[in-house]
């Protein structure tokens, strides 16, 4: 049984696999969770193709977060895929991560995977 288990997270950013979202993810499905990402354009390619170096490949749903539209949209993209969802991981630059808590489960994942190392600070 694993920390994360029927969880439902959703995380975008994921470009390589090297990335801290690929991170999130992998170790997100590693504890349990359900994890969906999103893209758009031409990223949307490559987010497939990383995503399956994931444990479990992971559905990719439509968004630009400056599109009305997607943001309009994303709702009903995510619940094609999982009922609700318990988290998001939004990351929008080198290693800046925003969580965005729909419960303490995306702050309790952040620290443990600082905890075991996962996410280190840059060295620039």
């Amino acid at each position: 049984m694993g920390l994360l288990d029927g969880k439902n997270i959703l995380v975008t950013g994921v470009l390589t696999d090297s990335s801290i979202a690929f991170h999130v993810a992998r170790l997100a499905q590693e504890q349990g969770a359900n994890v969906v990402l999103s893209s758009f354009g031409r990223a949307a390619g490559i987010t497939k193709r990383i995503s399956q170096r994931l444990p479990h490949e992971a559905p990719i749903v439509q968004l630009d977060v400056t599109s009305k539209e997607d943001l309009d949209n994303l709702a009903a993209a995510v619940a094609e895929h999982v009922p609700h969802l318990d988290g998001v991981l939004h990351l929008d630059g080198v290693d800046v991560v925003r969580v965005h808590m729909l419960s303490n489960l995306s702050l309790e994942l952040l620290l443990a995977l600082i905890e075991c190392g996962e996410i280190l600070p840059s060295r620039s």
